[in-house]
């Protein structure tokens, strides 16, 4: 099998490792968000709404994934597997909790984005620099936004009935 590419131009090999080091950081926030998602499926949390949210953002990592890997092949790069790790959770509690937790996670991955953006730059990769931005910084700044705000509607609207109608809300 052969080890060298034949498409690989300006594709510095700190660049190749850190995108496998991004479709490892996607692929357990994937993960992550299916056990929050099932969490809050339980028939002692019964909140459906929540449970469809977390579950899209689980499909919207693993599609994150999925782009990466096609851009390290494209680039002529070798994608290389590691294991993902389960969540140190399996109880996630309110709503709100959830959203806390899903906010943090967003912002420690657009972190991760941001210091591979300076990677691609310190190595003159405007390719990877453009795409960067197009595909992952800019959703992850719009998914940053949306989460305040579902923070702050939600502790508006309250625990109990507020929970509830807002779960009720979320699920449409």
């Amino acid at each position: 099998m052969a080890t060298n590419s034949n498409v690989k131009q300006n594709f510095h090999a700190e660049t190749e490792t850190f995108i496998n080091t991004l479709i490892q950081l996607e692929l357990t926030s994937s993960y992550g968000y299916l056990a929050m998602s099932t969490h809050y499926d339980r028939d002692d949390v019964a909140l459906s709404g929540f449970h469809k949210f977390l579950k899209d953002m689980s499909e919207k990592k693993k599609e994150n994934a999925d782009k990466l890997m096609q851009k390290q092949n494209e680039r002529g790069g070798r994608v290389t597997f590691q294991d993902v790790q389960a969540s140190s959770r399996s109880n996630w509690g309110k709503g709100s909790e959830g959203l806390a937790a899903a906010m943090e996670a967003e912002i420690n991955s657009n972190q991760t984005f941001l210091k591979f953006h300076n990677l691609a730059e310190t190595h003159e990769d405007k390719h990877t620099m453009d795409w960067i931005e197009e595909e992952f910084l800019t959703p992850y700044v719009e998914n940053i936004k949306r989460l305040g705000d579902l923070k702050q509607q939600l502790s508006r609207a309250g625990d109990g009935l507020g929970e509830y109608i807002f779960d009720k809300e979320l699920a449409e």
